[in-house]
């Protein structure tokens, strides 16, 4: 199930955001903040954040 969708930049700017539900705690700072921004190395994207898993897409064609 979708619960929430953002584009964002990859200095963690939410530039459009759409909420389906209400969303508990902060699932997309979580993301933005431990992955995103801190470039952790992995070939996976897919994070998981309390009860949520979140997954991203990166278009490099847009830096």
């Amino acid at each position: 199930m979708l619960d929430h969708f953002a584009i964002a930049t990859k200095g963690g700017v939410v530039l459009w955001a759409k909420d389906y539900t209400d969303v508990t705690g902060n699932p997309v700072n979580a993301l933005i903040q431990d992955v995103l921004i801190q470039s952790t190395q992995t070939s996976s994207t897919k994070h998981n954040s309390g009860s949520y898993t979140l997954q991203w897409a990166f278009a490099n064609e847009l830096n």
